[in-house]
Parts: C-alpha cells; structure tokens; sequence
C-alpha cells in the first residue's frame, strides 16, 4: 500500500508499526488517524519513516527535541520509548524520525547511555519553541538525531490516503 496525496502523488509506502520509537502514547486515537500509522519517505538525501494523519506529514502530538545546552543548540536527542513500560528501549533499524512543525528529526537507532538535557525544542501549537527543563534538567537514555528534513520541500497537498 502507497501513501498519496490529493492530486494522486506518491509520498511514501505506508507502514503500520507496533509503537512510535519517540512519542510515548497511552491512546491509540490520537493524532487524528491510528496514532502508529507511518508513511516511508524517500528523499533525495534521506530515507525515513514518519507519522501522519489525512491532514499532514507528522503527527499532531508534542514530540521534544532535547539538548544538552541551556538554549537548544548543538547536537540535538530524541528519547527512545520503550517497547513496553518498564523496559529498555530497542530501537528499529528503520529510521524514523519527530515532527516538529515541517521539520521532521531522524533519529539514530543506537540507544547511548544516561546523560542529561537541559533543554527542548516543542510545538506550541504555533511555532516551534525552545524551553527549559525544570530543575536539574532530564537525565535519559538518547538517541543522536542524525540529520533534519524539511518535509514543505515535497510540495505535497493534503488530503493524504493510504491506497
């Protein structure tokens, strides 16, 4: 099955996956569509998976987008979910990849070990914003975000369906 848009353009093939690696969700009704439903993106540069509903690439849930700096600069992390609550995270060898607004963040697949953010950029509905933990910062375990996409540049135009 392919993913396309309204004017019949192939945007991936469609992927149903157990879990999303970097949003922890307890509904399986968010997100406007089946919160695990996954499009395959083959770009020119990179290939990724990625959530979406009939209205747009990404999913519509908060990812974060961590760094270990104070101001959401430098080497950007995404936290990997756990299969099941209480286990370590496995990631998939298929790289997938947060949507922030139209920027999708591919994420490794190597889980490192504990280390602390202390800031995040998030959706606020609006714009992409940067935000302060609170305290101490996060302590985790991470996964490198290894490259960005700027999913506008595929020009597509919703609806999406899966055919």
């Amino acid at each position: 099955m392919q993913v396309k848009d309204s004017l019949g353009n192939v945007v991936g093939s469609y992927l149903s996956a157990s879990y999303d690696p970097f949003y922890h969700e307890n509904s399986t009704t968010q997100a406007g569509s089946s919160p695990r439903e996954f499009v395959f993106i083959r770009a020119f540069s990179r290939s990724f998976a990625v959530r979406f509903s009939s209205a747009r690439l990404g999913a519509l849930v908060d990812y974060t987008v961590s760094f270990a700096s104070y101001d959401c600069t430098g080497p950007a992390l995404l936290i990997p979910q756990p299969i099941a609550i209480g286990f370590t995270p496995v990631m998939p060898i298929l790289p997938y990849a947060a949507v922030l607004n139209s920027t999708a963040y591919i994420g490794g697949t190597v889980v490192l070990p504990l280390s602390t953010a202390f800031s995040y950029l998030h959706f606020d509905g609006t714009s992409t914003v940067c935000t302060l933990y609170g305290g101490s910062g996060l302590t985790s375990q991470w996964v490198h975000v290894v490259a960005t996409f700027d999913l506008s540049t595929l020009n597509l135009n919703p609806p999406l369906s899966v055919q």
